[in-house]
């Protein structure tokens, strides 16, 4: 008996597929094998010095670019995201997967007040047979990660996948090839999609939630000599908030900028802890949107991440944050207290 042809494409197809995805698991898991993942002990002396790319939103030409990278993918696009509802992403990924590109999704099941905002995009992103998961709510309480993979180049960002990341909110996006963080974030991914829980990590430049983040975010703000520049959505974090008095009591210059739509009574306490210091400037934007979650020490190093300061980004949600130290001509620092300076002075 002679089988249609239809049945016969979906068979190549499907063996194809999985053929692709089996090689590319086993290389990659090799690859990670190089790396022995145990707890670090946080310096900031021990961040290595990177030159990354730095993009900002509102922009709608960081979108274009986004989706170029996407069209020009040659091996795989993995993401791994709080939230998908731009529509040309979405469109962009589906065209690489009909290029028989090696890609996977893993969205978050239960977006904090709008638990069906992703369906639309997982059924999409199934239908067209792209390898669509919803995160594991056993290991976290939300995936709340924002990083991709494109070939070999990574990005670490703020921002989910809206329309509303390259119109209206201040977001940054922390774009590189660095092999040993590539590495990292494979495992990361790998062990979300299989939902196995990640349990170690052991490089400097890289912090996740919820492994070592809240050991590490104390350490960071202690071991500031000079100044700490915030620019973040939220914060509420107790701990957080007591080691920033902490620091001001030192004498250390802090500076604050949270969005303007945010909890009344998270920016009163943070007001009624700091606001009494001097050398504490606390402020509040309303246009552009402060989506960014990003932090400055000492005019050196650069915080990028996912993580908004709440108890629950820090020790119970998946969040990825990459940390490193501006090179001397870098433009990074530049760029990103220009933008503090026209959002939130």
């Amino acid at each position: 008996m002679k089988l249609p042809i239809s049945i016969i494409v979906l068979c190549f197809f499907l063996l194809n597929t999985c053929s692709i995805d089996d090689s590319y698991r086993n290389h990659y898991s090799e690859r990670i094998t190089l790396i022995e993942w145990t707890q670090a002990d946080f310096s900031l002396s021990k961040v290595e010095e990177r030159t990354i790319s730095l993009l900002v939103t509102p922009n709608t030409d960081t979108l274009d670019e986004i989706i170029q990278r996407i069209d020009e993918a040659k091996k795989r696009i993995w993401i791994e995201v709080y939230s998908m509802t731009e529509k040309r992403i979405r469109e962009a990924i589906i065209r690489a997967k009909k290029r028989w590109i090696d890609t996977k999704v893993i969205l978050e099941e239960n977006v904090f007040w709008f638990p069906k905002m992703n369906r639309e995009s997982f059924g999409i992103l199934e239908k067209n047979w792209i390898e669509v998961s919803y995160a594991s709510n056993h290991l976290y309480n939300f995936t709340h990660a924002k990083f991709y993979i494109i070939d070999d180049i990574y990005i670490i960002s703020t921002w989910n996948i809206a329309h509303t990341t390259f119109t209206k909110n201040r977001e940054f996006f922390a774009k590189w090839n660095n092999q040993s963080d590539l590495i990292q974030l494979e495992k990361i991914f790998i062990y979300d999609s299989k939902k196995e829980k990640l349990l170690t990590s052991s490089w400097y430049n890289l912090i996740i939630s919820p492994i070592n983040s809240r050991t590490n975010l104390v350490k960071i703000i202690q071991q500031a000599e000079k100044n700490i520049v915030i620019y973040i959505q939220s914060l509420s974090d107790d701990i957080m908030i007591e080691n920033l008095e902490k620091s001001a009591n030192n004498g250390i210059q802090i500076k604050i900028c949270l969005a303007e739509k945010n909890e009344k009574s998270d920016i009163n306490e943070v007001k009624e802890k700091l606001w009494k210091y001097s050398n504490v400037h606390i402020s509040t934007s309303k246009k552009p949107y402060i989506h960014a979650k990003i932090v400055l020490i000492d005019n050196k190093y650069i915080f990028l991440w996912s993580t908004n300061f709440t108890e629950n980004a820090i020790i119970h949600n998946r969040e990825v944050w990459i940390v490193w130290k501006e090179p001397e001509n870098g433009k990074n620092i530049q760029i990103i207290q220009e933008k503090y300076t026209s959002d939130c002075e």
